[in-house]
């Protein structure tokens, strides 16, 4: 498939190591532009030079001021960008009935503010000219209950989903399109699931088979050839949408 994206400015949050840099390997292979970011300047230099001294842009972009720092560099040094995708955010938490008002907090800063920093300050220089797009890394426990996840991760990616959905008609008029990726179990390079197989295989393979009908892991690749096509200009007529990609996972109907 030909996504045209060669001189295309992607910014990616999130991105120095684990699903964001998948991501970011995968549109620096189709010749765009990436721009990385992340709070490890170590990790983030050394993605950099994995991807031919691509751009980058060290923050915590939870934080607004530190958004807001990141958004006029990125503006100065590119002017526009045509695809956000907020990938920041993380699934640890405390067990389930275990929660308080800091733990909420610190996660909703890490899985929800972050996305909506990110889009608020970014779609200012999203070049809605030419096909200019959004994308936030959701979760499949933001639809329904999966058995251990933590609750406070949980709400926090069923507010962006729903933010996602009613939101796009407000972006559409300015000519962008935004949605979800809603990724279930994933197996990639720095994967939690890499150390869990590694501590106790039988119990994951055992996961596989009660809860995933495909029982398979799904991968970063996978995520990214999907991302891509929902960018590209196979689909101008996608937006406010939640794509889930969990191997059959989810019950619920969307």
């Amino acid at each position: 498939m030909n996504y045209n994206f060669k001189n295309k400015n992607i910014f990616i949050t999130g991105s120095s190591s684990g699903l964001g840099f998948e991501i970011a390997k995968f549109f620096h292979n189709e010749n765009a532009n990436v721009i990385l970011n992340g709070t490890n300047i170590d990790k983030l230099k050394e993605s950099s030079k994995q991807l031919n001294d691509a751009g980058y842009f060290h923050g915590d972009i939870s934080c607004e001021k530190t958004t807001e720092k990141l958004y006029n560099a990125i503006k100065k040094n590119y002017k526009k960008i045509n695809v956000l995708i907020c990938n920041v955010g993380s699934g640890k938490s405390v067990p389930p009935g275990e929660e308080n008002i800091n733990e909420w907090r610190r996660v909703f800063e890490l899985n929800f503010w972050s996305t909506l920093n990110t889009i608020y300050y970014f779609s200012k220089i999203l070049d809605t000219n030419n096909n200019s797009s959004i994308i936030c890394i959701s979760s499949i426990c933001g639809l329904e209950r999966i058995k251990g996840a933590p609750i406070t991760y949980s709400v926090a990616k069923s507010a962006i989903n729903s933010f996602v959905n009613s939101y796009a008609p407000v972006l559409g008029k300015r000519g962008i399109r935004i949605n979800a990726i809603i990724p279930g179990n994933l197996m990639f390079q720095d994967s939690s699931w890499k150390e869990k197989l590694k501590n106790n295989r039988d119990e994951v393979k055992d996961m596989l088979n009660k809860e995933v009908p495909l029982k398979i892991f799904g991968s970063g690749e996978e995520i990214a050839k999907t991302i891509g096509f929902l960018v590209s200009e196979h689909s101008m007529f996608t937006t406010g949408s939640l794509w889930k990609i969990d191997g059959g996972q989810v019950r619920k109907f969307n």
